[in-house]
């Protein structure tokens, strides 16, 4: 059994000390607190290319077991393509749990309509076809504002 830490924490505390994004620093930190694995997100366009991440990582004695991702209650392209790449880095990284956030509607409002439900289910199940074919398991993980 590994014991992992969301890296979530040492984002928002850097980004409040205003302090830039160092992989090498954060697996330093998170191997000297005693965590031997980390769940992260993104894709390459925000950490490179996830051979280097994943040899950065096992450097520091740090596995990657979870990743998270977001699919949207719409069929957007854009939408689409953002899980798409976020579900390909994961299995690229080695990765094979993700937590998948979402079934945020476009707009806020305080109702949801049996339409918006069927749309994020269609929706995230497009999501599980996508990710059974790279072999990642999929587990919807609900936020407050979400269906």
């Amino acid at each position: 059994m590994r014991l992992g830490h969301h890296l979530m924490t040492w984002g928002g505390w850097r980004q409040s000390q205003k302090q830039p994004w160092s992989w090498p620093e954060v697996l330093r930190e998170v191997r000297a607190a005693g965590y031997d694995a980390c769940e992260s997100g993104g894709s390459a366009q925000e950490h490179g290319p996830a051979g280097e991440l994943k040899r950065m990582a096992a450097d520091h004695g740090v596995a990657f077991v979870a990743w998270s991702g977001n699919v949207t209650a719409n069929f957007w392209q854009p939408n689409t393509d953002a899980y798409r790449r976020e579900l390909d880095y994961a299995a690229e990284l080695g990765v094979r749990t993700i937590a998948v956030g979402g079934g945020f509607l476009p707009e806020q409002r305080r109702t949801t309509s049996d339409g918006d439900y069927r749309q994020f289910a269609d929706n995230l199940g497009q999501a599980m076809a996508y990710g059974k074919r790279l072999g990642l398991d999929l587990a919807f993980h609900p936020h407050r504002g979400c269906i």
